[in-house]
Parts: C-alpha cells; structure tokens; sequence
C-alpha cells in the first residue's frame, strides 16, 4: 500500500495514465518458470514521457526511492504497446477473475519487426484451441531511447474464470505454434490477481 500511494502521485500531473499491480499467486503451475513475485504496469502515451517520468520530482522523492524497500536490484522491465486479440466482457470486467501473464523472447534468429507480426495471431501462444475470457498482446517497442531496457519481446496476458480452467487448458500445451514465434527456454510467466489503482485508458471499457 506504500509503494500504490507513491506512484499514484505520479497521476495528478499526467506523467503516468494509469497504474495496475499484478500480485502474484503462490500456485505451481507444471513448466512454468516464474518470472518473479509481482508486477507494476504504468501506462504512458509516448516512449519521451518515460523520461520525464524517471527525472520527475514526484518519483525521485516517491515511489524511486521506496523501491528499494521491497525489490532485489535485478528488476526486469518492458515498455510496450498494447493489442487487444480478443476483448471479451471488457478490460475492467474481470478484476476478480485469474490473469495469467506469459513473457516471452523472440527466437533466435528472428528480428524484432518480424517478431511484432505475433499481434495477428487469434488464439494464444501456448495454448491453441483454449478461450480466455480475454487476450492481449503487449509487444515490446523497437526504440533506440528503450532498447537497454527490454527484458523481453512480448508479454501475452490472458484472463481465465478460475485457477482449474487455466490449468485444464496449461496441461493440453502445444509448442507447434509457439515454436516459430519464441525461444522455448527463455518463457517466464506468473498467475496474478490484479489490483487496478487507477484505470489504464483503454478501447474496451
């Protein structure tokens, strides 16, 4: 709750539009390499308001400082741009639902314009056949400013009813897709419940 009210400070002068945490559930999920104990998602409009973002007093007062009160120093992060694949009821529908977040770097070989192509594909990655409640594809931006930056290429989310409907579709997994797409290994992913402390904009309310 310290670290919500500091970056929400962040809001009031437009640096961020929006602020959700994902905390992670301590479920085991077979083949899933854990990506780590939570996740921040801030939404911005422009790649250039990241750097007013880390420059700003109300970070380097705030939430920069608190960060080291709760993170260990390899912090991985992604600035993306976000494609919806299937909205279902709607983004703030489901906040008591399971989000299931995949992240995922392109195979060896492929270049990163190639790799945003993944946006068109219909089902999700590992899990052809399956219906989410909802699926999105967070794609990471091919920006000199952010390039240091990016732990991953993509980040697949997706919303399931409960945890059983998520691990019936887990345990039916294929790679006959996926393999064209990403590097096997490199998948890291978290099963979440979200708290959303300030609505991201979005097309689907």
């Amino acid at each position: 709750t310290t670290h919500l009210d500091l970056a929400l400070r962040l809001i009031p002068p437009g640096i961020t539009q929006g602020y959700v945490q994902d905390h992670r559930l301590d479920y085991p999920i077979d083949g899933l390499r854990i990506v780590g104990d939570g996740c921040g998602e801030g939404s911005i409009r422009e790649v250039s308001d990241l750097d007013r973002l880390v420059n700003s007093p109300e970070y380097q007062t705030g939430a920069y400082p608190d960060e080291a009160n709760f993170m260990s120093p390899d912090v991985r992060m992604m600035v993306t741009e976000e494609t919806v694949i299937q909205a279902g009821p709607g983004r703030f529908a489901l906040t008591e639902t399971l989000k299931v977040l995949l992240f995922f770097r392109r195979k060896s070989g492929m270049q990163r314009t190639d790799f945003r192509s993944w946006k068109k594909l219909s089902e999700p990655l590992l899990l052809p056949g399956s219906a989410p409640l909802r699926l999105s594809r967070e794609t990471a931006i091919d920006d000199p400013l952010v390039a240091e930056l990016q732990a991953f290429d993509g980040l697949e989310i997706s919303w399931w009813p409960d945890m059983n409907s998520f691990v019936q579709a887990w345990e039916k997994r294929s790679l006959e897709i996926a393999k064209d797409w990403i590097d096997i290994d490199a998948t890291r992913g978290m099963l979440a419940r979200e708290l959303i402390a300030y609505k991201p904009p979005v097309a689907d309310e």
